[in-house]
C-alpha cells in the first residue's frame, strides 16, 4: 500500500465524524429557526419565506461555489465554510439581545445556506482526491447515509436543544458544533495545489458551456430537474397537508411519516453500494417508476371511504420510505456519475451550475402545488405531479430505450 492510500484511508475515518457533525449542525439550526418563527410570528408565510432563503444560495450561487472548488484547495473550502459557520452562528448569540431577532434568523439562514453549500460542492469536487477513484461509490452512500441521517436526528436532537434553552443558547451550541467539525476536518490530507493548465481558465460560465457540449449529461439534468419537480409536487407538498387537513393526525404521526424518507434513503443509499449500480437510462426509469408507485399508494387514500387516520397515515408512511429508497439511488448514482464522468478541472463549476439548475425548480413546485391544493386538493397535486408527469416520462424515455435496443441489434445482426 503506498502512501496516497494511507491517506486515503487516513481521510475516510477523519472526514465522515466532522461531516456529520456539521451536518447536524445544520439540520439544528434549519429545524429550530422554523419552530421559532412559528412560534413568534404564528405565519405560514414567514415560515415559507425562511425555506425560500435556505434554497437561494445554490440557485444563485452555485456556479460561483463551484469555480472555487476548482480554483482552490477543496480541503481549505471546506474548513473555510465550517469556520464560516460557526463564526456566524457565535455572531448571532452575541447579537441575539441587541437586534431584530427575525432579521437575524433570516440572514443567519441564507448564510449558513451559502456556506454549507460551498462545503457540498467542495466535497463532491474532491472526492476521487480525497478518498481515491475507487472508493467513490462508497463515499457517496456514506455521504447519502449522514445527510439522511442528520435528517432523522436533526428534528429530534434540534427539539431537545432548542427544549431546555432558549434561542441564543441553542445559535451558541450550534456555533460549537461546527467547530468540532473543523476539528476532524483540520487533519485531512489532499493535495493542495491548484493544477497550471495554460489552456484553462476559470470562467464561471464554464460550467454551463460543457454542459452545453455534453449532451449525455445535459440529457441526464433534464430528467434530473424533472423528478425533483414532480417529487415536490406530488409527495413532499402534498403530504403534510394530507396528514394534518385530512387524516387529522398529530405532529408526531407527521413527524413519524417524514421520518420515514430519510429512513428509505439510508437503505437505497446501502443497496446501492451493495449492488454497485451506475447510473444508466434503464436505472433513471426505474427511479421514475419508483415515484409513480409512491404517487399510486398516495392517491389511493382519496378513495378510502372510511378515511382511518392511524392505517392510512401507516400507508403514507410506507409511500414516503419507497420515495427515500429511490432519492437514496439517486442521489448516489449520481454524484458517483459527475465524478467518474466530469473533468478534474472543471468539476466544480459543472456540479454547481447543475445543482442550481435543478434546486431552480423547487420555487416553482412549490408554488404551483400550493396553488393546486388550495383551488382543488392535494390529491389533485399528486395526480398532476405523478400520474402525468412520471408516467409520462416512463413511457417516453422507455419507447426511447426500446428504440436504442433495437438498433443496437440490428447493428450487430
Amino acid at each position: 500500500m503506498d502512501i496516497s492510500q494511507k491517506q486515503n484511508k487516513i481521510n475516510r475515518i477523519l472526514f465522515f465524524p466532522g461531516f456529520l457533525i456539521s451536518v447536524l449542525g445544520t439540520a439544528f439550526f434549519s429545524f429550530a429557526t422554523g419552530l421559532y418563527l412559528l412560534e413568534t410570528t404564528g405565519k405560514g408565510l414567514l415560515y415559507g419565506f425562511n425555506i425560500l432563503l435556505f434554497t437561494l444560495p445554490m440557485i444563485i450561487f452555485g456556479p460561483l461555489l463551484g469555480n472555487l472548488a476548482d480554483s482552490f484547495c477543496k480541503k481549505k473550502l471546506i474548513l473555510w465554510g465550517d469556520f464560516l459557520n460557526g463564526i456566524l452562528m457565535m455572531g448571532i448569540f452575541f447579537l441575539w439581545d441587541k437586534g431584530d431577532k427575525i432579521l437575524l434568523v433570516y440572514l443567519g439562514t441564507f448564510l449558513s445556506s451559502l456556506f454549507t453549500s460551498m462545503v457540498s460542492i467542495s466535497f463532491s469536487a474532491g472526492v476521487p482526491k480525497f478518498f481515491g477513484k475507487e472508493w467513490m461509490i462508497q463515499a457517496n452512500s456514506l455521504s447519502q447515509i449522514i445527510n439522511s441521517l442528520a435528517r432523522i436526528m436533526g428534528p429530534f436532537l434540534g427539539g431537545l436543544i432548542y427544549g431546555l434553552g432558549n434561542m441564543k443558547f441553542f445559535m451558541f451550541f450550534n456555533g460549537l458544533s461546527f467547530f468540532v467539525s473543523l476539528a476532524f476536518e483540520i487533519f485531512l490530507k489532499i493535495d493542495s495545489r491548484v493544477e497550471k493548465d495554460s489552456e484553462k481558465n476559470h470562467r464561471i460560465r464554464d460550467g454551463i458551456d460543457y454542459l452545453k457540449r455534453d449532451k449525455e449529461l445535459k440529457k441526464f439534468v433534464i430528467q434530473f430537474a424533472l423528478i425533483n419537480f414532480a417529487a415536490i409536487t406530488a409527495i413532499l407538498i402534498p403530504v403534510p397537508f394530507i396528514v394534518n387537513q385530512i387524516l387529522g393526525l398529530s405532529s408526531k404521526g407527521l413527524g413519524l411519516i417524514q421520518g420515514s424518507l430519510p429512513v428509505g434513503a439510508i437503505i437505497g443509499a446501502i443497496f446501492v453500494n451493495r449492488k454497485k449500480i451506475s447510473l444508466t437510462e434503464k436505472v433513471i426509469i426505474e427511479i421514475f417508476s419508483i415515484f409513480f408507485l409512491t404517487c399510486i399508494i398516495i392517491y389511493c387514500i382519496s378513495h378510502d371511504s372510511t378515511i382511518d387516520g392511524t392505517r392510512n397515515g401507516y400507508v403514507l408512511g410506507l409511500a414516503m420510505f419507497i420515495s427515500g429508497v429511490a432519492f437514496g439511488i439517486l442521489d448516489v448514482t449520481v454524484a458517483t456519475y459527475f465524478q467518474k464522468n466530469i473533468p478534474e478541472n472543471i468539476r466544480g463549476k459543472v456540479v454547481g451550475t447543475i445543482t442550481g439548475l435543478v434546486k431552480l425548480t423547487m420555487p416553482l413546485a412549490f408554488i404551483i402545488s400550493g396553488k393546486i391544493t388550495d383551488i382543488y386538493s392535494p390529491f389533485a397535486s399528486v395526480a398532476i405531479g405523478g400520474g402525468i408527469i412520471f408516467l409520462s416520462i416512463i413511457i417516453f424515455l422507455g419507447s426511447q430505450l426500446k428504440i436504442k435496443e433495437e438498433k443496437r441489434v440490428s447493428e450487430i445482426v
